[in-house]
């Protein structure tokens, strides 16, 4: 057995992790994965008995079903081929000017097609019960910067494998290889100027507003005052603008006739992207080549269940409530209200008595706490929007009316108010989260069963697991992020100078705790995790804190059960991905990291000195 004292997380989970095995298709297993999983196949069989009914007594699953029998049709797939995609291709193929571009724009949005211009419906920061517009920046074809940074041999070599295997699908689509050559060629190349005028990951986002003729001014190119009209009927009167680099420096060259090849190119690739995975085995094989390759993983493609999980993509939503009524007992529901009244009274409580926190830091902190809205399980009606699909069409008519009732629901949001009650996520996901726009806690029916959370375990093994997941969430309420929001959502304008020395002092002191910090020869960025290196500390304390008043006896289990619950076998090119794109710390030093910050934890265990796990008191950090 491995020693604790110098590496608990591996000593606690050395066993199962040996025992675990990645098939080829496997980046990571760990708790989330494992109930992914296991939703999936219960979610799974449960649809394939719908498929069967002709009538249903579950109405608002008929889209759902009527999708799922399409994509199960492997025949009809194959015998189409890449055809029902070239009315939509063509459409992109034939735009062959700026102008025509710009005149395409609100109809590709309407469509919910892609159009380059990144647009979305986000609640004001000033008055958070009205939508407003948001701009952001376009998307980028790798999911990290650093994979465009082609300087040496090994880089260069994924650059070749990229362009290999986006060739073959293109040309599968259709293309000519001469054409398919072009087109990627010059996705790359306009990646590579947006990449310069992109924020840094790391960064904290930050927000302008504009008045709607500023923001026009700065794009003049763009037609908005029609584009606008054309999906809503009404010209919004501010921009809220989260890329200011972007829109100020690199917008007006992008959107302009001397980059309209460009725009042209990645505009095609998106849409193959978008729809690859619809149409046959060999085009959905190739669309997902690159991204196995650089997870480590093989292809070995279950048809009927890529069929299902495409249709869980694409209508998921109305499968939530069906889903959350199957999982959520209203004894776990209120359980789990219990719970996290308990944590919300306990950070009251610790933040009434803080001599660390300045007054007016203190008094929005407890307003914060004393209006947070707290969702729980799923949405508790059928909010379907019917999308008429019909059996006797094929797959990408159905997935064309998916994206324009999609596009359709979003703008309309535009024009009512934001409800701060409102589900946003399907009640199936496997996560926990706080929105700062409407200062809510949300605990989909996925994450509320084992080994999350059981009416079977006990108080402390329940407070180590789900009940760890809510107090970090709950405190994003009062980090250097959440803050900015007041107890509805609304941006405060500013803090005291005395509340911003606190949260300077506090991101400082987090920066310098994990600066250092490195796992399997990989760097951590600091800058990256701070915030839920922030989260986790402040959590982990106010449920150890908790445990102490109640169950001080008990502590041991506390450490075992919270350090079991991130167990993980992983490839490393998952590890290395993750590090490059995740706000998160890997598992193993988030949980080490949290332990040793620990007075109780150093205690328990005899830690001296000379233990790997050991950290001076004067080194651990107390949030608030």
């Amino acid at each position: 057995m491995l020693d604790y004292k110098n590496d608990f997380f591996e000593a606690i989970n050395e066993n199962w992790i040996r025992e675990q095995e990645l098939d080829d298709s496997q980046t990571h297993i760990d708790s989330f994965t494992s109930v992914r999983d296991d939703i999936d196949s219960y979610i799974y069989r449960e649809s394939k008995k719908w498929l069967g009914s002709k009538n249903f007594e579950n109405h608002y699953l008929h889209d759902f079903i009527t999708f799922y029998r399409q994509a199960l049709d492997f025949d009809k797939r194959e015998s189409l081929g890449a055809t029902p995609l070239l009315p939509i291709l063509n459409k992109y193929r034939s735009i062959n000017s700026f102008e025509d571009y710009l005149s395409q724009l609100s109809k590709l949005e309407i469509l919910g097609l892609p159009n380059l211009v990144p647009f979305q419906v986000l609640p004001d920061l000033v008055e958070s019960r009205k939508n407003m517009v948001w701009a952001g920046a376009p998307g980028l074809t790798f999911p990290d910067s650093s994979f465009y940074d082609f300087h040496s041999e090994q880089e260069e070599n994924l650059l070749d494998i990229w362009y290999a295997s986006q060739r073959d699908l293109l040309t599968e689509i259709g293309l000519s290889v001469n054409e398919a050559d072009d087109i990627l060629r010059k996705v790359i190349e306009l990646d590579r100027k947006l990449l310069e005028f992109l924020s840094p990951r790391d960064e904290n986002e930050d927000y302008k507003v504009y008045n709607f003729l500023e923001f026009q001014k700065v794009v003049p190119n763009l037609p908005l005052e029609t584009f606008f009209k054309n999906l809503t009927g009404i010209v919004p009167e501010k921009i809220i603008v989260t890329e200011e680099i972007f829109w100020n420096k690199f917008a007006p060259v992008l959107y302009s006739n001397e980059m309209w090849d460009l725009i042209k190119a990645k505009l095609i690739y998106g849409v193959v992207q978008m729809y690859s995975h619809c149409l046959t085995n060999r085009i959905n094989e190739l669309s997902s080549k690159f991204r196995n390759f650089i997870l480590g993983i093989e292809s070995n493609i279950d048809k009927e269940k890529e069929a299902y999980e495409l249709t869980r993509f694409a209508l998921g939503t109305d499968l939530s409530y069906w889903y959350s009524n199957q999982i959520i007992l209203d004894s776990d529901k209120a359980a789990i209200e219990i719970l996290v009244e308990e944590i919300v009274n306990f950070y009251r409580s610790q933040i009434e008595i803080s001599d660390n926190l300045p007054l007016d830091l203190r008094q929005i902190i407890l307003k914060k706490l004393d209006n947070l809205v707290v969702q729980i399980g799923g949405p508790t009606s059928q909010s379907i929007i019917e999308k008429k699909l019909f059996d006797e069409e094929n797959l990408v008519e159905s997935v064309n009316k998916v994206l324009a009732s999609s596009a359709k629901h979003r703008w309309d949001k535009l024009v009512r108010l934001n409800e701060r009650d409102e589900w946003e996520v399907d009640s199936f996901v496997v996560d926990a989260y706080y929105d700062s726009q409407n200062n809510k806690i949300v605990l989909p029916a996925g994450i509320l069963q084992k080994p999350f959370y059981s009416n079977e375990y006990s108080t402390v093994k329940n407070l180590s697991r789900i009940g760890f997941l809510i107090a970090h969430e709950i405190s994003h309420v009062f980090d250097m992020e959440g803050i900015m929001f007041d107890e509805y959502g609304n941006k405060i304008s500013s803090l005291s100078e005395e509340s911003n020395e606190y949260f300077q002092s506090m991101i400082n002191k987090v920066f310098l705790k994990y600066e250092e910090r490195v796992i399997e020869g990989y760097n951590i960025n600091s800058w990256q995790t701070i915030s839920e290196n922030i989260a986790d500390i402040a959590g982990f304390s106010c449920i150890e804190k908790i445990i102490v008043s109640k169950f001080p006896e008990r502590l041991e289990e506390f450490y075992k059960e919270f350090t079991s619950l991130w167990r993980i076998k992983q490839r490393p090119e998952y590890l290395e991905m993750i590090i490059l794109t995740d706000s998160h710390l890997p598992n193993k030093l988030r949980v080490n990291s949290l332990l040793s910050n620990s007075r109780h934890f150093i205690e328990l265990y005899n830690i001296s000195e000379i233990d790997e796990m050991f950290l001076d008191s004067k080194e651990q950090l107390l949030i608030w």
